[in-house]
């Protein structure tokens, strides 16, 4: 536990470093996001696109600035192979594909709770890049307890930011299967307990819209 006491003035008028956002307004420096929608939404897509932007201190989507930093992505859901294959296509910069590393484990068994508790040298190397961000896909993926349990969200996003204390954390989730219309807010599919989402700061929500004149493509709105 870190405790700091603060008379109102000196809180509101101490400078402190680092900046408020490292994309703005969408990840908080040292906050946590989660970032749901259904499959085949173009989630993979989003992360990377957002990892590039943050290597490069460049602008997301065209909109939104980042500042600069390392970019660690922990893959536990998508095959090698075709992970490598994305990450291959992307185009970073020269100068910025440093800034990117990846955390990958494709056994189907991953769990976050007793690699927080590992000194492997997997997870010392991790630690050691010093990321700014870290991006967890998925977050089904990452632990082996009960999704709908309200207790997992918070031993799940403790033990990951007991290994990087200082990083923004952002969760690659999905939607229910079902889609419950009249019960909740589309924006509050995201899979499993609400705790989910209402134990972070920021909440993403990936929507796919599909043309009928072109029926083998789509469009995606972040929310």
């Amino acid at each position: 536990m870190s405790l700091d006491f603060w008379p109102l003035d000196k809180f509101c008028s101490h400078n402190f470093e680092r900046p408020l956002f490292r994309c703005d307004p969408l990840v908080p420096e040292g906050g946590d996001v989660l970032l749901h929608g259904p499959p085949e939404s173009g989630k993979p897509q989003v992360i990377v696109t957002l990892a590039k932007a943050i290597a490069e201190g460049a602008y997301f989507l065209e909109q939104f600035p980042c500042q600069a930093g390392k970019v660690l992505i922990v893959q536990a859901d998508t095959p090698t192979l075709t992970f490598q294959d994305r990450l291959r296509r992307l185009p970073v910069t020269k100068e910025a594909r440093g800034n990117i590393a990846t955390l990958i484990d494709d056994s189907g068994r991953f769990d976050i709770l007793k690699a927080a508790q590992s000194k492997s040298k997997e997870i010392l190397a991790a630690q050691e890049f010093a990321p700014n961000v870290v991006i967890f896909d998925s977050l089904r993926d990452i632990h082996l307890l009960d999704e709908a349990d309200s207790r997992t969200p918070r031993m799940v996003y403790g033990a990951c930011r007991f290994l990087f204390p200082s990083a923004a954390l952002l969760y690659m989730h999905h939607d229910r299967k079902k889609v419950s219309i009249g019960q909740r807010h589309r924006d509050e599919e995201a899979s499993g307990t609400g705790a989910w989402r209402n134990s972070v700061d920021f909440s993403w929500h990936l929507e796919r819209y599909y043309d009928h004149e072109k029926p083998f493509q789509h469009f995606a709105t972040l929310g």
